[in-house]
């Protein structure tokens, strides 16, 4: 990005989802409950272990790219052109 340092850059996915309108704690937490229930993360698993601080973007670009790929798995329901959402 023009103009933008590392210090201003998402070092972790919790940090990107603030670009998606998840900001607050409760936000985060809520979306740390729905995973927990899909199976996604464990009763001893959080969000943040799942996906940690990075300090390599690339690393960081996977952890998106899973964190996609488990909620298309564990949310959706797809059935021919339709998909549906669900927990």
């Amino acid at each position: 990005m023009k103009g933008s340092s590392l210090e201003t850059s998402p070092s972790s996915l919790s940090e990107i989802l603030d670009f998606y309108g998840f900001k607050t704690s409760t936000q985060k937490e809520a979306l740390e409950f729905l995973m927990q229930k899909a199976g996604i993360l464990t009763s001893t698993e959080s969000f943040n272990t799942l996906f940690p601080k990075r300090a390599d973007p690339n690393l960081l670009f996977l952890d998106l790219l899973k964190f996609v790929q488990l909620t298309q798995q564990h949310f959706t329901i797809r059935t021919g052109n339709q998909e549906r959402w669900e927990v």
